[in-house]
């Protein structure tokens, strides 16, 4: 168990909405049971869905952001962490890859390795310097990789590309 659970400084917050019954109400029910099994749940929140108005307010407040996906085509939850300054922790998977810079705004992991997910978790956490270097580093990127001036600029310079090549 982290030297964090065992020293009281970790919380531990558990977001998204599910419906009993369906399949996503199965995965709530599944980690839950996982949360109490591992004596966690003295720790743990379950806010259930994070409303648009409130939902920066958890990824600021956060010291990282663990994205365990085992398939990602674009990686939402770790662009929206970033652009909170929070370093994200995620599958090296799908869209995640081009997100998340590995050692530069968060760490990535293969999918499905727990021990890696932990200690990924525990490093970045142990060394707050780091952690807010990641963090500032991650605003930064998706400042410069989303803002509308950005995406217009690789666009630009996507077509000039094409059309210079179309024309060879």
């Amino acid at each position: 168990m982290s030297r964090f659970v065992d020293s009281g400084k970790m919380k531990l917050i558990i977001g998204g909405g599910y419906t009993p019954g369906q399949s996503d109400g199965f995965e709530f029910e599944r980690i839950k049971k996982i949360v109490n099994e591992l004596g966690l749940s003295d720790i743990t929140l379950f806010p259930g869905q994070l409303g648009l108005d409130n939902l920066h307010l958890y990824y600021a407040a956060a010291d990282v952001c663990v994205v365990p996906s085992h398939y990602e085509p674009f990686g939402l939850v770790a662009i929206e962490a970033m652009a909170s300054g929070t370093p994200v922790i995620a599958s090296d998977v799908g869209g995640l890859q081009f997100t998340v810079v590995h050692e530069v705004t968060g760490l990535r992991v293969p999918p499905k390795d727990t021990v890696g997910f932990a200690n990924a978790i525990d490093s970045i956490l142990a060394d707050s310097k780091w952690r807010n270097e990641l963090g500032q580093s991650a605003a930064k990127r998706i400042r410069n990789m989303f803002k509308w001036e950005g995406v217009a600029n690789k666009l630009s310079k996507l077509y000039t590309r094409v059309s210079n090549e179309s024309i060879h």
